[in-house]
């Protein structure tokens, strides 16, 4: 049961802001594939999507693309992650990991190297830098994020998954980021 949550955690951490690729040079014998990708906006005020969508890159790996148009400065803002496994024969799995002070996360003070690795590819995609503040009237630009598959655990059981990203400021819920996909042989 421990490294069945262990494992559960590192899934989580790689699927934050989720992009979800198989590198034929890696030596994972799965795919991890982006079906779909949504939002709901729960509040007015603090941000706004303005395209949201998933494709491939030139090498074939899924990469998504995002952009929010902030609408007031942003000091700190907390992440709640949500993350629903359906296995075979429908067994479900839900995880759940809060993040508090997203703003660290995101200049990289975490303690998690995979979730590190994550965001460097993260800013790597992203313009300006989603650093904090965030500042007010700003066009943040995520542009074909895609995770490596080197970041990824050895082995990941066949499944599908719904992730949820919230999106929290001040006590406030105001935007789920949704990603829906599958966990395939290779």
């Amino acid at each position: 049961m421990a490294k069945m949550a262990e494992s559960a955690r590192m899934l989580i951490c790689c699927l934050i802001l989720v992009m979800y690729s198989v590198d034929a040079g890696s030596k994972r014998n799965y795919a991890i594939l982006l079906d779909r990708v949504n939002y709901t906006i729960h509040q007015k005020g603090l941000m706004t999507v303005e395209q949201f969508q998933c494709g491939k890159n030139m090498i074939g790996l899924n990469t998504f693309t995002l952009h929010l148009k902030v609408e007031q400065n942003i000091t700190n803002f907390q992440l709640r992650d949500n993350l629903r496994i359906i296995r075979e024969k429908n067994i479900t799995n839900t995880a759940i990991t809060n993040i508090t002070n997203a703003c660290d996360m995101l200049s990289g003070d975490y303690d998690s190297t995979i979730i590190k690795q994550n965001v460097i590819e993260l800013q790597q995609s992203a313009k300006p830098l989603l650093l904090c503040p965030l500042m007010e009237n700003a066009l943040y630009t995520i542009s074909n994020f895609t995770l490596r598959p080197s970041l990824m655990p050895p082995y990941i059981p066949v499944m599908s998954y719904i992730e949820t990203l919230e999106i929290w400021y001040a006590g406030v819920h105001y935007l789920d980021i949704i990603f829906e996909g599958r966990v395939t042989k290779a």
